[in-house]
């Protein structure tokens, strides 16, 4: 009878250790994801060379341009007699690879009496991608004081031709990140930037900051969606160092590590070829790891029996 009970718990005994194993895999692929914390740059896209305009008038002083650049670029216009009087704006615009832009700039007017005072610059970089993406804007948008008609500011991102799918107006002084799902086409990221004052003393300032990146959509079986089932092709190619999209690789690093696992984090629940607007990027947090040990138990392969 002793021994037919023992037998009897065999079962459930087992199943407790398979759990536990399961288990302590499911922590051991969030400990991997959760190391790398910062998810690297994606999918190579074709950018075009950018276009825009600086421009700086103080009063009577000619109008100062200069066309937008890669790299630094910036226009003073200023009266130095008293009343003094300023206009200046400056852009920095970086591409460091094909997968990340950078852009960070700003304008002011400035006059001590009645001169009329305006600063501006705005620019477009259009780009061109051959497949499915997962595109992610971080953007900082300022306007002094809020939402005056003398310091304006934006930055948006669509599909050339089509209105911005992406739309960033004030943003409280705060970054803002957003994320929508494309398929290959050509697209444009637009910053406009304008102040002016009239009459002073006064000074209207503003200001745009961010940058945008791109990642392969990490629809790994086709279905249409980002889900749980698309990480076990992750899984399965974790350790490569040199993978392709087939084998889990989303970005523009050749390892499959957890850099990608980051990228598919972010995208679960997203369906192809395009999200809601605005839809907002999760932060690590305890539910993020209540989750990922969840999807990773569920993905967890059964051992052979012995």
């Amino acid at each position: 009878m002793q021994r037919a009970s023992l037998r009897g718990r065999g079962a459930p005994v087992r199943a407790s250790i398979a759990a536990r194993r399961a288990g302590v895999e499911a922590i051991r692929w969030a400990c991997v994801a959760c190391c790398a914390l910062v998810a690297a740059p994606a999918e190579a896209a074709t950018f075009d060379p950018v276009s825009g305009t600086l421009s700086a008038k103080a009063g009577g002083q000619p109008l100062v341009t200069k066309p937008a650049i890669i790299g630094s670029e910036n226009v003073l216009s200023q009266i130095l007699t008293p009343p003094f009087a300023s206009g200046q704006a400056s852009l920095n615009l970086q591409i460091p690879n094909s997968n990340r832009f950078t852009f960070d700039g700003s304008a002011s007017s400035l006059t001590q009496a009645s001169d009329v005072v305006q600063a501006s610059y705005n620019f477009t970089q259009r780009f061109t991608t051959t497949a499915s993406q997962w595109m992610e804007l971080t953007a900082k948008v300022n306007t002094d004081p809020f939402n005056n008609p003398q310091a304006t500011a934006s930055v948006t991102l669509g599909r050339v031709g089509s209105a911005p799918s992406l739309n960033f107006g004030y943003t409280f002084g705060e970054f803002e990140t957003r994320a929508i799902a494309f398929g290959p086409g050509n697209f444009e990221l637009k910053s406009d930037v304008a102040t002016t004052v009239t009459t002073g003393p006064l000074d209207r300032d503003a200001q745009t900051q961010g940058v945008l990146q791109l990642f392969l959509f990490a629809d790994f079986n086709g279905t249409g969606s980002v889900n749980s089932l698309d990480l076990a092709t992750w899984r399965a190619g974790y350790g490569l160092t040199s993978g392709t999209f087939a084998n889990g690789n989303l970005d523009d690093n050749p390892a499959v590590d957890g850099r990608d696992f980051l990228v598919w984090q972010r995208q679960v629940g997203a369906a192809f070829p395009v999200l809601p607007v605005a839809s907002p990027i999760p932060e690590p947090g305890a539910a993020l790891l209540a989750f990922i040990g969840a999807l990773a138990l569920g993905c967890h392969g059964r051992r052979p029996k012995r």
